[in-house]
């Protein structure tokens, strides 16, 4: 089932009869968001690498000092929650950490979720905490098998993020300092809205990616 739209013109030959009405009313909708952005700092934070659902959740993320989950360190919202963990199977770096997210190494995240907290790269703030040694630091949902493809490398290089400087996280760890940035991508009920800073990530992959002389679509639909 594949429909495209090209300088406003959508073409729906291959929408099903069934789903065209009500595909083409949430194509129509308007999902951009003005909320402004913040990025939150937590003290002693503790990493906990991706370890499986758990009714209906995914177990993995961010957990401050008192054991409380950060929400926004899930896939998405409301989707994750943190697990147990022996003191002594703990590792502590004592340095600052910018969270990138949880990442799923499947394409269609790879342009969706695992961009959502990479505008904050471009902050002032941020780059004053590189300079200073800050770990860039990011979870996946399966552990030590995953791999950056060749294709999210070269997002990643497009918005000059340096690929040696990741860290990922495979065993439980805290950190002095954790900063969390909101998510530019963001579920509410059933529909995903984007910020501005979404589209300036973007709008700076596609600056910075080489044209080829094929068709150009505004959407693709699969």
């Amino acid at each position: 089932m594949i429909f495209f739209t090209k300088r406003n013109q959508m073409i729906d030959t291959y929408i099903d009869g069934i789903l065209k009405e009500e595909t083409l009313r949430l194509n129509s909708r308007d999902y951009y968001s003005d909320i402004e952005l913040s990025c939150k700092k937590i003290h002693n934070g503790l990493f906990l690498p991706y370890a499986g659902p758990a009714n209906g959740k995914t177990k993995g993320g961010i957990v401050d000092a008192n054991g409380e989950y950060i929400d926004s360190s899930a896939l998405y919202e409301g989707n994750g929650c943190g697990y147990s963990v022996p003191p002594e199977k703990v590792i502590k770096i004592n340095k600052t950490a910018i969270y990138l997210g949880m990442w799923f190494p499947i394409w269609g995240h790879s342009i969706t979720d695992s961009l959502k907290k990479l505008w904050y790269l471009k902050t002032v703030q941020a780059q004053n905490l590189i300079k200073d040694g800050a770990d860039l630091v990011y979870i996946v949902t399966m552990n030590n098998r995953f791999k950056l493809s060749q294709n999210f490398v070269c997002l990643l290089k497009s918005l000059d993020i340096n690929i040696d400087c990741l860290k990922q996280i495979t065993e439980p760890t805290q950190y002095d300092n954790i900063y969390i940035p909101d998510n530019s991508l963001f579920r509410d009920h059933y529909y995903i809205y984007y910020t501005k800073e979404f589209a300036n990530i973007r709008d700076c992959i596609v600056n910075n990616t080489p044209l080829r002389n094929k068709p150009a679509y505004d959407k693709i639909y699969f």
